[in-house]
């Protein structure tokens, strides 16, 4: 029969490796959540809107931008970003499918057109020089389309929630989702998280991705 001091010992064994384990799984699911990054997009200078085409010109240096701020050309190194969704969770807690708004202006509201435009410019600047790992998808499986998502919260109740995290639709079809919070901030991916989407992709075997 065991001393009272062994079973003390193994239990304490015991549950510290059990609170490692649960650590752990923390942590694997905010990873799978994505770093986002918080965003403000600029306000006019003085009311100047040469002021802000400047500023968020400097966002994406030698990417031209539309007149709402999005990249004129979708196209760039052999990776396209066109199309745009909005998730109004303003107008209900499940937007999908009757509440979607399609194309990417006017959006579902201006601060989610702003979110959305400032994630395709932070999309645009990193295709301009593509990670490896992006331009392995492609050779392995075919992959070099992206979609833009906006989850809006612009005027939503507490409460009323999605997801903001990079995913594969359809075995083919890249989601590159961002945020517009309650106060008209953005949360946007950064390169960071499409890296760790794309090695989860690379894990795949033959023509099916891991992702």
């Amino acid at each position: 029969m065991r001393s009272p001091t062994a079973l003390f010992a193994a239990f304490v064994i015991v549950s510290a490796t059990t609170a490692a384990c649960s650590s752990k799984g923390g942590d694997e699911a905010e990873s799978q959540e994505g770093a986002y990054s918080q965003y403000t997009p600029p306000s006019p200078d003085a009311g100047s809107e040469a002021g802000e085409a400047g500023s968020l010109q400097s966002e994406a240096p030698g990417v031209a931008l539309d007149s709402h701020g999005m990249p004129q050309s979708k196209s760039i190194n052999g990776f396209n970003f066109s199309g745009c969704e909005y998730w109004p969770y303003a107008v209900s807690a499940t937007p999908y499918p009757d509440h979607i708004v399609w194309g990417c202006n006017p959006g579902s509201s201006p601060q989610a057109e702003s979110c959305m435009a400032a994630g395709m410019r932070r999309l645009a600047v990193i295709l301009t020089d593509p990670p490896a790992e992006l331009v392995k998808v492609k050779e392995r499986f075919g992959i070099s389309s992206f979609f833009n998502w906006n989850n809006d919260y612009y005027g939503a109740p507490e409460g009323r929630r999605g997801t903001e995290s990079i995913y594969l639709y359809n075995g083919r079809l890249i989601k590159w989702r961002t945020g517009t919070n309650r106060d008209g901030s953005c949360n946007l991916p950064e390169k960071a998280d499409l890296v760790n989407f794309l090695n989860q992709c690379l894990t795949g075997e033959g023509s099916t991705p891991g992702c």
